[in-house]
C-alpha cells in the first residue's frame, strides 16, 4: 500500500499525512509552581482597550514593550490601567473542546532582556508594531514525514535544514508518520486518520520532554512546506525568536506558521526586530492545514485529548484545531503574506510558510496538480453484511490493480442505514476508512472528468474480460489526457470510475490484494475478545469433563431464517438441509483428527450467524437437528452477528450455510488457519434454484468458492452420496 502524506484539497482540508503518557489535569500541572495570580482561568486575561482586544499574560513582565495602536491605550511599564481590565472566563470557553479546565497558573518566563526600543508608527500601516530583543524559546522542531518519502526527508534537509542549524536553533528532527499499512491507522478525513495521529503523537512526544521547560516551544512541520521569498532567510531565526516571545506574552501558545482559509478575529500587528525584519502576527486566527504550527509545552499534554474529544464532531484535525481557536488564543504568524506556489491555487494560503507542490503520490489534488488522476467509486449499496463486503472488496481491489489503492469511495457519513442496508454501521465496525475514502471527501472542483462504468456480469461469476477491458481503457485515456494541453476539452484531468450496482461474489476479483482484504475484515478487537473469553470458557469446562484432550473448535453457521420460512426468499434461494450439516460435521472431525495429534478431539460449536431476526429460532431448529451428530456439539446464544463471526473466524474449520456472511467467515478461517492438503471449509454447492433465472445463470461455482474448499450438494438425504 502506497503510505498515505498531508494533501490539500480545494476548500482547505487535509487530504493525509504529510510526510510516556501525560494524564495529570492542567491544574495538576500548575498548582503550585508558580507565584502568578490565582484569579488566572488558564493563565489567560482579555483585556478590552478602547477597540481593541488584546489577550494577555499580567503574570509577565512587559518592561520595555510599547504598544500603540489607534483607539489603543498606551502601556509602558507591563501593567494595564486598573479601570481598563475585565477578566473573562477562558474555562467556559475551553469547556466548548470538551475538556474541562479548573483554574490554574500559566508558568512566567524568564524576565524580558530590557534592550527593547521604542515602538514607531508603522509606516505600513499595520495598527501596533512591537520591538522585543530576541529571545530563545525554541525548544525543538519536530519534520512529520512518511518512511518511504525519502526524497522529502532529504528536501526538507537541504532546504529547510539550514535555517535551524545555526543561530541556536534546535536541528530539526524526523518523526515518522503513520501510516495505515503499518499502525492500522485510517485514510483521510477522521479524527483516527495517519494525519491526525501523527501530529497527536508529535505533540505528545514533546509535552512528555521532562527536559523541556513549561515555557518552551516546538515547531510542528510537515515535509512539503517552504519558506516565504518574501522572508530574508538570514533573518527568519530573529524573527521566528520575537514571534514566539510575543506570543506567550499575549498568552497566544498555539502559533500556525501557515494556515488555509484563515478566519481571524483578533488584531493583527507587525512585528518588528532590531535589525529591522519585519512579520505580522494575528490574534484569535483559525483556518484548516496543519502544515505548520508552533505550540508551547504547557498545552501540549492538552491538546492530543482535546483532539479524541472531538471524534464524534469534526472530520478532520483542522476542524478540530479551527474549534479550539478562540479558547487556545491561536495566532497565525505571516498573516500578510498569501502563498505564491501551485498548491494555493484557488484558495487562500497565508504565513510565514506555505506548502510546495511535490509531483509524487502523495499529493493528488485536481487543484493544482495536472497529472491525470484515476479514483473508483461504489455507485451504492446493495445487501446485508455478507453482501457489503463483497462489494467493499471488490471496488478496493480493482482500485489497488489501477494503481490507486488509497482511491476508492464508499457512502459513509451520508448513508441512512436499514435492516435491509446497514451500511454506515459494517463501514464503522470494520474501520474501512483505514483502506478507503467516504464519498464525501470527494473533490468536486469542476475539472474535466471522464466517467468508466463497470458491471457485474453475474452475482457469482468473475468477468475476466470486464476487468481487463477496464484497466486497459484506464490506462488508454491517462496516456491521451497527458499528451493534450491543458484547457483542452477533450483532456480529462480525473478519471471517475463508477462501480454500478451488483454483488459482484466472486474471490477471483481480489484474492490478488488477499492481504488488504484480511486485513480490513478481521473481527473488531471487541467480538474477538468475547470470542477468545467464550473458547476458553468452553475449553476449561471440556477439560475437566474429559482428560488429556486437545481439543479443535469446528464452527458450524445455521443459516436458515427468512430463507427458509418465507416463500418469496424460498422460491430464490437453495437451502441447506440437515443432512448436508451432519455430513460436513463428519467430514471436518475425520479429517482434522487424521491432520493432528492423537489426543485431539473435536467440539462443534453451532451459531446463527447472518440470520435476519430470527437467531434465537435458527438455533432452537438445529439444537433438534445437530445435538446428536457428534460427542460435543455445544451453541451460540449470541444475537450479535459480530460476534458470531469472530468465533467462526477463530474457529480451525467451519461447515456454511448457502450465504454471503458465512462465506466470509469460511474465507477469513481458511486464511487464518489453513491445512495444506486438506480443506478445512465446507460449503454447499448450490445457491439457487433453477426457478430464479436471473440468479441461477450468472452463477459459477468455480467462480464463487476458491479451490481447496470441499463442496458437498446440500439436498442430499442420509445415506446418499453427497458429492
Amino acid at each position: 500500500m502506497a503510505a498515505v502524506a498531508c494533501d490539500r484539497s480545494p476548500g482547505g482540508r487535509a487530504a493525509g499525512c504529510c510526510g510516556g503518557a501525560r494524564t495529570a489535569s492542567f491544574e495538576d500541572t500548575m498548582r503550585g509552581q508558580f507565584p502568578c495570580l490565582a484569579l488566572i482561568t488558564l493563565g489567560i486575561i482579555a483585556v478590552q482597550l478602547g477597540n481593541t482586544l488584546w489577550t494577555l499574560n499580567p503574570c509577565r513582565p512587559l518592561a520595555g514593550l510599547v504598544w500603540q495602536g489607534e483607539d489603543s491605550a498606551q502601556i509602558t511599564d507591563g501593567r494595564l490601567p486598573a479601570d481598563d481590565a475585565a477578566q473573562t472566563d477562558v474555562a467556559g470557553a475551553m469547556a466548548q473542546t470538551g475538556v474541562a479546565v479548573d483554574k490554574a497558573q500559566v508558568p512566567p518566563a524568564p524576565a524580558l532582556p530590557a534592550a527593547a526600543t521604542p515602538a514607531d508608527s508603522g509606516s505600513d500601516g499595520l495598527p501596533p508594531v512591537v520591538h522585543v530583543a530576541p529571545y530563545a524559546s525554541l525548544a525543538r522542531v519536530t519534520v512529520i514525514n512518511v518512511a518511504s518519502a525519502t526524497n522529502r526527508w532529504e528536501h526538507m534537509q537541504k532546504t529547510m535544514g539550514p535555517l535551524f542549524a545555526s543561530n541556536d536553533l534546535p536541528p530539526m528532527q524526523r518523526h515518522e508518520a503513520l501510516t495505515p499499512e503499518h499502525d492500522n491507522c485510517e485514510l483521510p478525513y477522521s479524527m483516527s486518520d495517519c494525519c491526525t495521529l501523527s501530529h497527536s503523537t508529535a505533540v505528545k512526544n514533546f509535552a512528555d520532554d521532562a527536559s523541556v521547560r513549561e515555557d518552551q516551544w516546538a515547531l510542528i512541520l510537515e515535509d512539503d512546506i517552504a519558506l516565504h521569498p518574501d522572508i530574508a532567510r538570514e533573518r527568519f531565526p530573529e524573527i521566528l525568536r520575537l514571534a514566539l516571545r510575543t506570543a506567550s506574552d499575549l498568552m497566544s501558545p498555539f502559533v500556525y506558521f501557515g494556515i488555509c482559509a484563515p478566519s481571524c478575529k483578533g488584531q493583527e500587528r507587525t512585528l518588528v526586530t532590531e535589525s529591522g525584519a519585519k512579520a505580522t502576527l494575528h490574534l484569535h486566527c483559525g483556518g484548516t492545514c496543519t502544515h505548520a504550527y508552533a505550540v508551547q509545552k504547557f498545552i501540549a499534554p492538552h491538546i492530543p485529548t482535546f483532539l479524541r474529544r472531538f471524534e464524534e464532531k469534526t472530520a478532520t484535525i483542522d476542524q478540530a484545531f479551527r474549534r479550539m481557536s478562540t479558547a487556545l488564543n491561536m495566532s497565525l504568524l505571516g498573516s500578510s503574506l498569501q502563498s505564491r506556489d501551485a498548491r494555493a491555487r484557488n484558495t487562500d494560503h497565508r504565513g510565514i510558510f506555505y506548502m510546495t507542490a511535490f509531483g509524487d503520490s502523495l499529493t493528488a489534488s485536481t487543484a493544482w496538480d495536472e497529472r491525470v488522476k484515476v479514483r473508483f467509486r461504489l455507485k451504492t449499496w446493495t445487501g446485508r453484511l455478507g453482501n457489503l463486503m463483497f462489494q467493499w472488496a471488490v471496488v478496493v481491489a480493482l482500485a489497488a490493480q489501477a494503481g490507486v489503492e488509497t482511491h476508492a469511495y464508499f457512502y459513509h457519513r451520508g448513508w441512512s442505514d436499514s435492516a435491509e442496508c446497514p451500511a454506515h454501521d459494517f463501514w464503522k465496525k470494520f474501520r474501512l476508512q483505514r483502506f478507503s475514502r467516504d464519498v464525501a471527501d470527494m473533490e468536486h472542483n469542476g475539472n474535466p472528468n471522464c466517467w468508466i462504468s463497470f458491471y457485474e456480469k453475474g452475482p457469482n461469476r468473475f468477468d475476466k474480460q470486464g476487468v481487463s477491458k477496464l484497466l486497459s481503457s484506464i490506462e488508454r485515456i491517462k496516456k491521451k489526457s497527458a499528451a493534450l494541453p491543458m484547457g483542452t476539452p477533450e483532456r480529462c484531468r480525473m478519471i471517475d470510475v463508477g462501480v454500478e450496482e451488483g454483488y459482484f461474489q466472486s474471490w477471483k476479483y481480489f484474492d490478488a490484494h488477499k492481504g488488504i482484504i484480511i486485513k480490513a475484515f478481521s473481527p473488531q478487537p471487541q467480538a474477538a475478545a468475547k470470542a477468545r473469553e467464550f473458547f476458553l470458557k468452553k475449553r476449561a469446562a471440556l477439560d475437566r469433563q474429559y482428560n488429556e484432550s486437545e481439543w479443535i473448535f469446528v464452527g458450524v453457521q445455521v443459516r436458515r431464517g427468512d430463507k427458509v420460512h418465507e416463500d418469496a426468499f424460498n422460491k430464490i434461494y437453495f437451502n441447506c438441509n440437515w443432512a448436508y450439516f451432519r455430513e460436513g460435521m463428519r467430514y471436518l472431525e475425520k479429517t482434522l483428527k487424521a491432520s493432528s495429534g492423537p489426543k485431539a478431539r473435536v467440539a462443534f460449536v453451532v451459531t446463527a450467524g447472518g440470520t435476519l431476526g430470527r437467531g434465537g429460532q435458527d438455533i432452537k431448529e438445529a439444537r433438534a437437528a445437530l445435538s446428536n451428530t457428534s460427542e460435543v456439539v455445544l451453541f451460540s446464544e449470541s444475537q450479535d452477528p459480530m460476534l458470531d463471526y469472530a468465533i467462526l473466524v477463530a474457529s480451525s474449520g467451519v461447515v456454511i450455510s448457502a450465504g454471503s456472511f458465512g462465506w466470509w467467515a469460511a474465507y477469513m478461517c481458511n486464511a487464518r488457519a489453513p491445512r495444506p492438503g486438506t480443506s478445512n471449509v465446507v460449503v454447499p454447492k448450490w445457491l439457487y434454484r433453477e426457478t430464479a433465472k436471473q440468479f441461477w445463470a450468472g452463477y459459477s461455482v468455480g467462480d464463487y468458492y476458491p479451490p481447496g474448499w470441499k463442496v458437498l450438494l446440500n439436498n442430499f438425504t442420509d445415506g446418499q452420496s453427497p458429492q
